[in-house]
C-alpha cells in the first residue's frame, strides 16, 4: 500500500547522512518511510510547490500549505502518516471537501486544545484510521471527544533512540557536577529558578529547544547566578549527551497542561541513566514514578522543588540506583525500534 508521511516541520537535507554517521538520533518519520517505501512531505516540499492551491494555503500556514499538497498529490497514494495533528487536521477537512477516503493516521500531541477539541467531533470517526496518542490524559481526551472505540484511538508511548543516547557513548561534561535541565515547551522555568536560590549546588539550563509557535518564547524570570548557568542557544546532539552524562540527575520544571510536554527531555535521562525530578503535569504523570525512578512535586511549588533537588543531590547512591532502573525502562518499554514496529502495524493493518 503505497503510503505518504507529512512531517510538519523543515527536515534538514543533511538528517539522513547525518542519523547514518551516528550525529543524531534516529526519526521515525524517516524510518517509517524506509520500511514503507513511503514518499515523506515536509515544509521544504511546501516551499517549492507551484500548485495554486499549495500557494494560496501556504499564505494561511505551512500546516495548511503541506495539507493541501498532499491533497493535490492524493492520487500517488492509499495511506497518510501524519506526524502531528496540526497537519493532520486540514488534511482531513480537504478531503472530506473533496469526498476522497484515504487512510489517514496521525499522532495526536494536544488534543485538548480548543480548535481541536471542536474539530475532531466536527471531522468524527470516519475521517481517521488511526489516532495515536502518547500519554493516558490525551487518550482519555480523544475518548472524551469521539467515544471509546480501541479500534481508532491507540495509546503508544513517546520514544527514545537508546542507540545513540547511551551513557557509554557520552563524553560527560562535568562528572555529575550539577542538576541539568532543558526544553522549551511549556517549561516552568521561573519556578526553577526560585528553587535554585533555595540550595547551593549548581545548575545548568540550556533553555532552547523546539516550540510549536512562530518565533520563540520568551523566558520570564530565567537568569544567570552564582550556582545557575544558563544558556539560551541550541545544543548538537552529541553536546546534549555530554550534558546529560555529566549531571547528577535531570529536573524538568512544567507548567500543569494536558498533553506531553517535556517527555523527550524525561525520556533522554533514562535513556542516559538518570534520576528525574518533574512537576506533577498531568500530561507526564506515567512517566515518572514518584520515589522509584525519580521524586514528582506539585507544579509551581519552588519549596517542593528545592526540597526534591537537595534530597536527591545528597544521596548519590540513590541517583545511580534510580538510573540504572531508567535505563533500563527506556530499553525495555520507549525504544524507539518497539514504537516504529507498533505503527508500521497500524499503518499496515
Amino acid at each position: 500500500m503505497k503510503t505518504i508521511v507529512l512531517v510538519g516541520k523543515v527536515l534538514s537535507p543533511t538528517l539522513k547522512s547525518d542519523i547514518a554517521s551516528g550525529a543524531v538520533p534516529r526519526v521515525v518519520s524517516l524510518e517509517l518511510a524506509r520500511i514503507l517505501g513511503a514518499e515523506v512531505l515536509d515544509y521544504r516540499d511546501v516551499a517549492k510547490a507551484t500548485e495554486p492551491a499549495v500557494l494560496a494555503a501556504r499564505i494561511r500556514s505551512p500546516a495548511w500549505g503541506l495539507a493541501v499538497l498532499a491533497a493535490v498529490r492524493r492520487d500517488r497514494y492509499q495511506a497518510v502518516f501524519a506526524t502531528g495533528e496540526d497537519v493532520a487536521i486540514p488534511l482531513a477537512f480537504v478531503l472530506k471537501a473533496l469526498r476522497v477516503r484515504r487512510r489517514l493516521t496521525v499522532v495526536v500531541h494536544n488534543g485538548g486544545a480548543l480548535s481541536r477539541r471542536a474539530s475532531f467531533p466536527l471531522l468524527g470517526r470516519d475521517a481517521w484510521s488511526h489516532l495515536i496518542c502518547l500519554s493516558d490524559e490525551q487518550q482519555r481526551i480523544l475518548v472524551e471527544q469521539l467515544g471509546d472505540d480501541s479500534g481508532l484511538i491507540h495509546r503508544l508511548d513517546k520514544w527514545v533512540d537508546t542507540d545513540f543516547f547511551d551513557p557509554g557513548r557520552a563524553d560527560a561534561e562535568d562528572g555529575q557536577g550539577y542538576v541539568f535541565s532543558c526544553g522549551r515547551e511549556k517549561r516552568d522555568y521561573g519556578t526553577l529558578q526560585r528553587a535554585a536560590e533555595k540550595v547551593p549546588y549548581p545548575f545548568w539550563v540550556v533553555a532552547s529547544g523546539w516550540w510549536p509557535q512562530r518565533g520563540f518564547r520568551p523566558f520570564e524570570g530565567l537568569i544567570p547566578t552564582a550556582n545557575m548557568r544558563v544558556d539560551q542557544g541550541t545544543l548538537s546532539f552529541s553536546q546534549l549527551r555530554a550534558a546529560y552524562a555529566g549531571a547528577r540527575f535531570v529536573v524538568v520544571s512544567l507548567e500543569a497542561v494536558g498533553y506531553a510536554a517535556g517527555v523527550s527531555t524525561i525520556f533522554e535521562a533514562l535513556a542516559m541513566g538518570k534520576a528525574v525530578v518533574a512537576t506533577a503535569s498531568p500530561g507526564i504523570a506515567e512517566f515518572v514514578e514518584d520515589q522509584v525512578n525519580g521524586l514528582v512535586v506539585p507544579t509551581g511549588d519552588a519549596d517542593s522543588l528545592a526540597a526534591a533537588i537537595d534530597e536527591l543531590w545528597n544521596d548519590p547512591a540513590r541517583c545511580e540506583d534510580m538510573g540504572r532502573r531508567n535505563r533500563r525502562l527506556a530499553e525495555e518499554a520507549f525504544s524507539f525500534d518497539g514504537h516504529v514496529s507498533a505503527v508500521v502495524d497500524l499503518i499496515t493493518a
